[in-house]
């Protein structure tokens, strides 16, 4: 395959929780409220503890690994709404993140959100924060099969890209390779179940001079 064109757009992939939005106190809420409503024993330290781990990670630590797929579905679905429940009305971007993104909409670099969280929440984030037509790729924990600290996640791929799958772009376009699009992560490596940290497969590095990728130490997924 032949290099991206030296002009070719970069792509800025941010994680939500911790980065885009500061969510802990809204999942720490949400598995506390769903112990209420279930029984379960989630203490303040197994929450903590687990934070940034898909839910079926979480449930398995929980219960074992022999519980039932249907159950454990019915616990995340419900703790996910417990979420929207305690967030929705209350979210807002990170301090700099709208600067940070409309500077880099400014220069022509694409956006995209890469996380474990499920495609609701970050829906929910998108439109409480005005963020609506924004960011050319989402991927969510829909779009990933495993989870911290096993797998290195879902990297973006031409399917991820807009004109390719509804849901995981908002705007029309060609695929990563159609663009030459050279992506990177803003995120700490220690969030590499979301998505592959650095600088996307197909593409040459970025100069450190661009400014685009940072790290952050973002508080992860629940």
């Amino acid at each position: 395959m032949p290099p991206p064109a030296p002009d070719a757009p970069y792509l800025a992939i941010f994680d939500h929780d911790g980065v885009l939005v500061d969510s802990f106190d809204f999942h720490q809420d949400a598995w506390v409220e769903l112990g209420r409503r279930t029984g379960l024993a989630l203490t303040p330290e197994f929450i903590r503890e687990t934070f940034g781990m898909t839910n079926p990670s979480i449930f398995r630590k929980l219960l074992g690994d022999a519980l039932d797929p249907a159950e454990m579905r019915r616990y995340s679905d419900l703790k996910e709404v417990c979420y929207r429940d305690q967030a929705r009305g209350k979210l807002a971007l990170m301090d700099g993140v709208a600067e940070l993104l409309d500077g880099l909409s400014a220069a022509g670099v694409l956006l995209a959100i890469g996380s474990s969280g499920v495609r609701p929440n970050l829906d929910l984030t998108v439109e409480s924060c005005g963020l609506s037509g924004r960011f050319a790729a989402i991927a969510s924990l829909e779009d990933i099969d495993r989870g911290k600290p096993l797998d290195r996640g879902s990297t973006f791929d031409e399917n991820s890209f807009p004109g390719k799958s509804r849901g995981r772009g908002e705007d029309g376009g060609g695929s990563c390779e159609d663009q030459g699009t050279r992506a990177c992560d803003d995120q700490h490596s220690k969030r590499g179940h979301d998505v592959e940290p650095g600088i996307h497969p197909r593409a040459p590095a970025v100069p450190e001079q661009s400014g685009i990728c940072s790290e952050e130490d973002g508080q992860g997924r629940n």
